[in-house]
């Protein structure tokens, strides 16, 4: 977005002469009107914040208004109060594109972050604008306050509307200390969903240190009476009303006033400017100005806004710098499961959430691509096709490929699917998707799996299969016959032993070792790592990592280690690594000691809740959100489907270990980059392949969901 800039002198705008009559007739206006023009801030270094709901296009009405009160009769009288405010950062709540517009082309020097407008709803709602010539932006992000945050448009909790959080990484330039600015807003109707979608941010917001300076403008719909604002101070934030020593705090009565003023008595205060870490308040303020036209007092929207002065509180300490993380694109994938490279080292994607085969070239080559190599993006469906463009698939998991043919462990479907890797045709190989029942051996048309969850494929043809909802190892032989290979479909356990007699737990990944003998099975339900040796007629099952059917982290030898739901192995030279799902962490396995270390990843710890970014370096650096899926390149290289995050990672062992991200929006987020992309936000499939749109099925929403549960607090108090 295209912003006026101006030099800025003592934080100051400094005015081009063309200008000053223009606007000092403005001035004038204003101050005759009731518009009061405020005093710079008595620090210097001071930041001037504002908070204001204007009130979408309305007027007075519940509908589009044709009253004084709608926004062609009051978006002058809107500018010129915000204008006399001589504030730095202004959060706006229910935005409309063509308000902020207005406010960008008359409020020379700012520049503003929003999620896009081609996103639902369809305008920038809690869009922050802020003084380009005082602040560098280092990074900047949005979500929804759902279940699913990542999901466009989605809404939980009986919400009465879809609701979403912005919030930028700003550094300033005067002092060169960086922070955090948050702009939500709150449901109206629902107080569950109250709870939760101020939870979803609070979440977030902690990833920061105690100490880092961070900001929590916006609508509230809540008192200071009510249970958000105690999770809300809780949680360690500042009201900056009280702190500032506003008038009647911390409940002077109202700021909604539905355009009836003076308001009626008692009310809440429902627009707040919450302050957390290295932050101190040395001026607050409830905005009451108004203009008089025609004998009647016109106010700028139907809630009076708020303004803080805040300074950095140097006392105490040094102030630490927020975390730094990676933009990321929501375009490129969905819910990265599988993984899989060809002989040319492009990088193949079962993802399970946009329902398709995508494929990533020219890594390494500094022109990555993306394009969907076979599917329809965001419907779940089977349909076999000539053309894989024209196929349907149901969350994709898996996939691997053998002489030509990518096998496709076709989750949702109960089915194994091939695709031709030159002429991208798909077909049914394997399972009855229709025919309903109890997993059953037989032929490939009459076989029936539970939930294809990996696939693997020997040299000699052998196909094997881990099949979650079986709680079994399935295999499918060069003849064509499907049998139980290990585990007794539909009974999940935790014993070893001799086929049948053992028992597994959603297996969820699979690999075989170089020579083709040993299966190993990170079987998630159980946190464990399986191994079968594929000589003995029974084959033999064991553990080799993991305390079967207990859950934890911890690195060691054998029964020594701890695993959380590990969803994907690979197999490298002599090492098993395993994305260890639940941990969000990528571990390694000596295959000839049995030792467990971690090689990526801080156990238990992930990036930001739903925003679209990720933390890369070495070690405890980098962050992952439920990775499930790994892959061994020629150089013994990795890569990992980071599902939670929606990307692509990789670790380079002759680096150091250091985990990168190959899909990163280039040139944002640095210290000295331009401003990044702002989305997130679906965008259409471009014809002949590319990102398609960030929509999941509901199927793979309640898989994320679930997923989610596993590790997000609990803000509900029901009721």
């Amino acid at each position: 977005m295209k912003t006026n800039r101006i030099p800025m002198k003592n934080h100051q705008h400094s005015i081009r002469p063309g200008l000053v009559f223009i606007l000092s007739c403005a001035a004038a206006l204003a101050a005759q009107a009731g518009i009061d023009g405020r005093p710079a801030p008595a620090d210097p270094d001071a930041i001037r914040v504002v908070t204001a709901n204007i009130h979408q296009l309305l007027g007075g009405n519940s509908g589009a208004s044709v009253t004084e009160d709608d926004w062609e009769h009051r978006k002058d009288i809107c500018r010129d109060v915000l204008a006399a405010q001589k504030a730095d950062i202004f959060c706006f709540q229910e935005c409309r594109q063509v308000q902020l517009d207005h406010f960008l082309q008359v409020m020379p020097g700012f520049a503003c972050y929003s999620l896009k407008a081609g996103t639902q709803p369809p305008h920038p709602g809690n869009a922050i604008m802020y003084s380009a010539e005082r602040f560098e932006r280092l990074a900047a992000d949005g979500f929804w306050l759902s279940e699913t945050p990542r999901v466009p448009r989605s809404i939980s909790w009986g919400s009465d509307g879809v609701r979403f959080a912005n919030w930028v990484q700003l550094k300033d330039k005067k002092t060169g200390r960086a922070f955090v600015v948050w702009s939500l807003h709150l449901d109206q109707l629902s107080q569950l969903a109250r709870v939760n979608q101020v939870g979803v941010v609070l979440e977030s917001a902690a990833v920061q240190e105690a100490d880092v300076p961070q900001l929590l403008l916006g609508d509230f719909n809540a008192g200071p009476g009510n249970e958000v604002y105690g999770l809300v101070m809780g949680a360690g934030w500042t009201d900056t009303y009280v702190a500032g020593g506003g008038a009647g705090a911390p409940n002077p009565g109202r700021t909604a006033h539905a355009f009836t003023v003076p308001a009626a008595a008692g009310g809440n205060k429902l627009d707040f400017i919450f302050s957390r870490g290295k932050f101190s308040t040395i001026r607050t303020e409830i905005i009451k100005d108004f203009r008089t036209v025609d004998g009647a007092d016109r106010y700028p929207s139907d809630h009076y806004f708020v303004s803080a002065d805040m300074v950095f509180d140097t006392s105490g300490g040094a102030i630490p710098e927020p975390e730094s993380y990676t933009p990321v694109s929501y375009h490129e994938f969905g819910a990265p499961a599988g993984i899989a490279l060809d002989a040319a080292g492009d990088v193949y994607v079962a993802d399970e959430g946009l329902q398709v085969i995508k494929k990533v070239s020219g890594l390494g080559a500094g022109a990555v691509r993306t394009a969907v190599f076979a599917g329809i993006p965001g419907g779940p469906g089977l349909l076999d096709s000539a053309d894989g463009a024209r196929a349907l698939f149901n969350q994709p998991r898996s996939l691997a490929l053998q002489d030509g043919i990518w096998y496709v462990a076709d989750s949702g479907n109960k089915a194994l699917r091939v695709i031709d890797a030159d002429t991208t045709a798909v077909s049914l190989y394997a399972g009855t998707p229709y025919g309903g029942g109890a997993p059953a051996d037989g032929d490939l048309a009459s076989a029936r799996f539970g939930r294809p969850a990996a696939v693997a494929v020997a040299a000699d043809g052998a196909i094997y299969i881990a099949d979650a909802a079986a709680h079994a190892i399935r295999r499918i032989d060069a003849g064509g016959t499907v049998d139980t290979l290990a585990g007794a479909p539909g009974v999940s356990g935790t014993a070893g032993g001799a086929g049948r007699d053992a028992r597994f737990n959603e297996p969820a990944g699979i690999a075989l070792d170089e020579a083709g003998r040993t299966l190993y099975v990170a079987d998630a339900g159980n946190h464990a790592i399986r191994r079968i040796a594929l000589g003995p007629d029974p084959v033999q099952v064991d553990t080799i990592a993991g305390r079967v059917g207990v859950t934890g982290w911890a690195d060691g030898a054998g029964d020594g280690a701890l695993f959380s739901s590990p969803c994907g192995v690979a197999m490298g030279s002599g090492t098993l690594f395993v994305a260890d799902t639940g941990n969000h962490i990528i571990r390694a396995i000596t295959l000839a000691t049995g030792a467990v270390a971690r090689i990526a990843g801080t156990p238990g710890r992930e990036p930001p809740l739903g925003m679209a970014v990720v933390r890369d370096g070495a070690g405890d650096a980098a962050l992952f959100s439920y990775p499930s899926g790994v892959a061994v390149d020629a150089a013994g290289n990795l890569y990992v489907a980071d599902t939670g995050n929606g990307t692509i990672r990789y670790i380079n062992f002759a680096e150091g270990g250091a985990v990168s991200t190959p899909l990163a929006l280039s040139g944002s987020g640095g210290p000295s980059g331009p401003d990044p992309d702002p989305g997130p936000g679906p965008s259409p499939n471009p014809p002949g392949g590319g990102g398609g749109g960030g929509v999941l099925s509901p199927v793979a929403l309640l898989a994320l969901a679930l997923l989610a549960a596993c590790r997000r607090r609990t803000f509900s108090r029901g009721g």
